[in-house]
């Protein structure tokens, strides 16, 4: 699921940021206490991490029981 599509199932609204802002924005809120994340965060919060499962599925025959959409809703639902 894109960024775009998690802010819209959870009702929220979603914009982009220049990327000058999301790695200045942590180091500057890190400084006055007003965040627990600081500039090491830029990297994981432009590039969320995302795993292949290609090779679980074609050499160990894996096949995972929910697509990442059916997850997250779960994941809404457990948090409502």
């Amino acid at each position: 699921m894109t960024l775009r599509e998690i802010a819209a199932e959870l009702g929220k609204r979603y914009i982009p940021a220049p990327t000058s802002l999301v790695e200045g924005a942590p180091q500057v809120l890190k400084q006055f206490d007003l965040t627990q994340y600081g500039p090491e965060q830029t990297c994981f919060l432009r590039y969320r991490p995302v795993m292949a499962n290609e090779k679980l599925k074609n050499e160990l025959g894996y096949r995972p029981s929910h697509t990442s959409r059916e997850v997250f809703a779960l994941y809404k639902a457990s948090h409502a």
